[in-house]
């Protein structure tokens, strides 16, 4: 696997994603990410190649283990 790079968003007060305040980190192929309580973040992505990741998750049963919300268009500046 090549670089990849992971985009992350804290919690509005309304208690959507605030993409004003997103932020992205690029990683290299031996670097693996822990998110953070009430982060939003986009599905992993790469940068030079095709992938496959392994994820590993916190289930509580409860609706809010797997909430999907719509995010407008937005770049991505990678430094």
């Amino acid at each position: 696997m090549g670089r990849w790079f992971a985009i992350v968003a804290p919690h509005a007060p309304a208690g959507r994603q605030d993409m004003a305040r997103a932020r992205a980190f690029r990683a290299q192929s031996d670097q693996g990410v822990t998110y953070g309580a009430d982060v939003w973040h986009h599905p992993c992505a790469v940068i030079d190649r095709p992938a496959q990741f392994a994820i590993f998750m916190w289930k509580d049963g409860t609706a809010a283990d797997d909430e999907f919300v719509e995010v407008a268009p937005f770049e991505v500046h990678l430094l």
